[in-house]
């Protein structure tokens, strides 16, 4: 009987992810996209685009913003970065 070595595990294990593994991959590779874009708003002058939800409240409730920009900056990237990542589909 032949002894299998690792390389071959390894190999089989790449062809064949596990749900996990394809999971853990999955998530840093749009965790990374998502980085890419936050960095190329901000470098594209919105200050909004790093907020969550609970940071867009926050500048709303100072005052320093009102809901209306935060939508019309959303709307704005949305349509600055959609050509590319194809991300947001509309019905028509």
């Amino acid at each position: 009987m032949p002894i299998e070595t690792h390389e071959e595990d390894h190999s089989a294990q790449a062809r064949n992810p596990s749900r996990r593994d394809f999971s853990r991959t999955a998530g840093a590779a749009a965790a990374a996209i998502a980085a890419g874009a936050r960095l190329a708003a901000r470098a594209a002058g919105d200050p909004f685009a790093s907020l969550d939800g609970v940071g867009s409240a926050g500048v709303i409730r100072s005052g320093q913003a009102s809901a209306a920009d935060l939508v019309e900056t959303a709307i704005a990237r949305i349509e600055r970065l959609n050509p590319q990542l194809a991300a947001v589909c509309a019905p028509t």
